[in-house]
């Protein structure tokens, strides 16, 4: 009898088996077939980034007038040391905490946090000393007006009542980003210079830093060495807070679907490109506003109390005078709360007693600042919203449309983004109710009203850094329902972390 003949099996498929047996876990074919498919469009994504193959996949067209993020590769592997080193240890203390809550083990929730926020600070620093500008970009980032503007306009501030009293007239000469912003990304840099200026006696030793970069020294020559502190300071304090989303992130996601979720979520949030690609600007900072934001609005909502709803909007008012970015926000909350109490008792009175403290709370920071400054939030918005027009100038609405949610996708991360689409695909394919997945209606709602308007066009990825918490709870959500292991979300890491890694090899984000 002739021996059977092996039955060829395609090289494709081959490989799709391949990664099955990497995990052996039968039972969780959906997952393993998302992950495989998240893989190679991955690798295929990011080969074509990192070897330029189409200068469409970075933007439209160079700026300006219209917008492309700069391609210059630079590998610089002798400095790769150390975010691997970082990134390694997130992994290993990942697995570490989620073996001993899955084990019901106890841990100390303070000391996780501050690993998990230490880490985070770390990785975000060790990603800039890796990147072809260097660490020292920090500083750089931070006073030169022509990349930021924020401090340099703080340094014009003489008195809180004098700035915000004239910041409508004034808000035109202020340079850079400053000029497209809301007066509390400018205090914000301005409260560590007031600080420091009662210590000038300690601070001599900031006279004898050199920075070699020309644009740097050039500035820094100028200032005092109070106002050097306070640059120091700021550079480092911005990807600090940065980091401390992570304190309420974890809160969030334990509230709503547990603590190994909520262990889950940290590391998968640290490898958001987004979230590391735009540090010192006042931007990086803005997840950890709207995370907070999000998680104050959930507890109004678990605790039923007024009181928190009240905060929810004063919160709220806070976080649109450091970005009008935020002002979309309150499409997500009146959409959420609007399914949330459709199917309850008293719908009609709970969704507007609910909306009324919210906006009672909103209302009380623009009321204090009139009543006490003459500051009018209205004409604030009007004349910042200005400069947004002139900037986008010459950017069409259409290709921007498109643009808007690739940038977005994009730097969110290539694999988050393949779960967050097939998650869109599994709600509308199966019809799931709209109750059991609200954030993901609100969410969508509040996100095609954005696009739709055309107020963004141009460095989308960095721009809706607020939204992009939201996006994460849905894919979050997502790996609840269907059961991810340990081992799978090791893999979307892993991709997230090499994104990350080649994003910063190739591609200029700042100057």
């Amino acid at each position: 009898m002739l021996p059977k003949m092996k039955k060829k099996v395609p090289i494709f498929l081959y490989l799709q088996k391949s990664l099955y047996s990497i995990f052996v876990l039968n039972k969780y074919k959906y997952n393993i077939r998302l992950l495989f498919w998240a893989g190679i469009i991955t690798t295929i994504l990011l080969t074509s980034i990192a070897f330029d193959l189409s200068p469409l996949l970075r933007g439209p067209a160079p700026y300006y007038p219209d917008w492309r993020w700069t391609y210059h590769p630079s590998f610089a592997l002798g400095k790769l040391w150390a975010p691997s080193l970082v990134f390694v240890t997130i992994l290993w203390l990942y697995t570490y905490y989620e073996k001993k809550i899955a084990e019901e083990r106890v841990v100390s929730i303070p000391k996780l946090l501050a690993v998990f926020v230490g880490l985070s600070f770390l990785f975000q620093i060790s990603i800039l000393f890796y990147n072809q500008a260097g660490i020292s970009v920090l500083l750089h980032r931070i006073i030169n007006q022509d990349i930021s503007g924020y401090f340099t306009s703080s340094l014009t501030i003489s008195s809180f009542s004098a700035f915000i009293s004239h910041y409508n007239e004034n808000v035109g000469l202020y340079p850079m980003f400053a000029r497209f912003h809301p007066p509390a990304s400018i205090i914000l840099l301005w409260i560590p210079t007031v600080v420091f200026s009662h210590f000038q006696s300690y601070l001599t030793v900031f006279s004898k830093i050199t920075p070699t970069h020309t644009d740097v020294a050039f500035v820094w020559t100028h200032l005092e060495n109070y106002q050097r502190a306070s640059a120091v300071f700021s550079a480092l304090f911005i990807p600090l807070l940065s980091s401390m989303a992570i304190v309420p992130l974890y809160f969030l996601t334990s509230m709503l679907y547990g603590s190994l979720i909520a262990i889950r979520a940290l590391p998968l949030y640290m490898v958001i490109p987004s979230m590391v690609s735009f540090n010192p600007l006042n931007d990086g900072m803005f997840s950890f506003l709207s995370i907070t934001l999000i998680y104050v609005f959930f507890l109004a909502i678990k605790r039923k109390s007024v009181a928190f709803f009240i905060l929810t909007g004063f919160f709220y008012a806070i976080c649109i005078y450091f970005t009008l970015t935020f002002i979309p926000f309150i499409l997500f909350f009146v959409t959420y709360l609007v399914i949330y109490f459709s199917k309850r008792k008293n719908f009609y009175l709970n969704t507007i007693n609910s909306f009324f403290a919210l906006s009672f709370g909103a209302l009380i920071i623009p009321f204090l600042l009139f009543v006490l400054y003459q500051f009018d939030t209205i004409q604030m918005v009007q004349a910042v919203m200005k400069y947004h027009e002139i900037a986008r100038n010459g950017r069409e609405y259409l290709v921007w449309f498109f643009y808007n949610i690739y940038d977005t996708l994009l730097f969110f991360g290539i694999p988050l983004s393949c779960i967050f689409i097939w998650s869109l695909f599994d709600f509308f394919k199966k019809r799931r109710s709209l109750i059991k997945n609200n954030i993901l209606v609100s969410f969508l709602f509040m996100i095609c009203f954005v696009n739709f308007s055309g107020a963004t066009r141009g460095e989308t990825a960095r721009v809706w850094i607020p939204y992009l918490p939201l996006m994460f709870l849905v894919i979050i959500h997502f790996i609840d329902i269907k059961r991810f292991t340990k081992n799978q979300i090791l893999f979307l890491i892993v991709l997230q972390g090499i994104q990350v890694f080649i994003f910063q090899s190739v591609l200029v984000t700042l100057s």
